[in-house]
């Protein structure tokens, strides 16, 4: 009798057993939550792996083509194409104009792209930054058939520099914002646009107001005699100079005489303030000097050139390059700024 009892005692347990085990089950089934736990919280206890979570698969495409964030500071995400869309007021890069070349601002993201064919520069090819913080995901760059675009932060302490190639060449794309200073109106160059972006500190020791007297009429060794004023003003057409349109800097050659003046305010560099020759000045015919607000170089334009003249504006400095190799053909162009 008492075997018997201890059987049916143990029967019991069994089938107590096997009915909370089915509880269990219909309770999951019918959508009840399971007990919070570190696990179900995404927290792995600790020396264990955390549990993988499970993605769509079309969401993991979606995450993997979103640039990542930059870890340095707080930022927002890179805008998106209708963001860039609805931008219609372009960002200020000197030399994007003449190379039919878009950009814009968003936020902190710039975008420079450069679409289609250009007589100035050909078909767009292909974009590479050269210099830049490759580590910290600053910057996107994407190529696509005749469409080439850079996108960046814009944020102090940049410093980059990307080379756009085309089917007639490459034109160098550079930005820089030094840590401490103000932004700058001016957000970029293409080919040697500038040399610095912010304006100078202030209580900085400027260049001479002048520098040179104006030479028209006078006659120099080996040379035509420099033009008069009235023989720039009757020379209607200008060389190409690039930047020099967005800078509102008039270029005009008379015989082998170049003449370059930044005249007046522009919203790009300010007032033309000082002038002065870094390189070439030991040649015989180059003149640097103020004319009223205008600054201007005069210079005799022929092979075996090479001059380098800082142009000094209330917004900053511009860099003056104007060469031509002996024994070469005439340049295209007869400087850049």
């Amino acid at each position: 009798m008492k075997n018997k009892f201890i059987l049916l005692v143990l029967a019991a347990g069994a089938f107590g057993c096997e009915e909370k085990g089915k509880s269990t089950s219909d309770a999951s089934n019918d959508g009840a939550k399971p007990a919070f736990s570190a696990m179900s919280a995404g927290k792995a206890p600790s020396g264990s792996a955390a549990p993988a979570t499970k993605v769509p698969k079309g969401d993991l495409q979606a995450k993997a083509a979103e640039p990542q964030l930059i870890k340095k500071g707080v930022h927002s995400n890179v805008p998106t194409v209708e963001e860039y869309k609805s931008q219609f007021t372009p960002a200020n890069v000197i030399g994007a104009k003449e190379l039919d070349c878009e950009t814009r601002l968003v936020r902190e993201w710039l975008r420079v792209s450069c679409r289609g064919t250009n007589a100035a520069r050909g078909t767009a090819e292909l974009v590479t930054v050269v210099k830049g913080d490759t580590m910290q995901h600053t910057f996107h760059v994407f190529s696509s058939g005749d469409v080439t675009s850079l996108v960046m932060r814009l944020e102090p302490g940049v410093d980059l520099k990307a080379i756009f190639r085309f089917s007639t060449g490459e034109h160098v794309f550079e930005t820089r914002w030094a840590e401490g200073a103000e932004e700058s109106e001016v957000k970029g160059f293409f080919d040697g646009g500038s040399v610095v972006l912010e304006a100078p500190p202030s209580g900085a020791a400027a260049a001479p107001a002048v520098a040179g007297e104006p030479p028209y009429g006078t006659s120099v060794p080996d040379r035509s005699n420099v033009p008069t004023e009235d023989e720039y003003q009757r020379q209607y057409r200008e060389v190409t100079v690039t930047n020099s349109t967005l800078l509102q800097c008039e270029t005009k050659k008379v015989r082998e005489w170049l003449r370059v003046r930044c005249y007046g305010t522009n919203s790009a560099r300010g007032a033309a303030t000082a002038i002065r020759v870094l390189t070439g000045s030991d040649k015989p015919g180059v003149f640097a000097f103020m004319e009223s607000n205008a600054a201007t170089l005069i210079m005799p334009f022929v092979p075996d050139t090479k001059v380098l003249a800082e142009f000094t504006f209330s917004t900053g400095i511009r860099l003056f390059n104007s060469q031509w190799a002996a024994g070469a053909l005439e340049p295209s162009r007869s400087g850049w700024f």
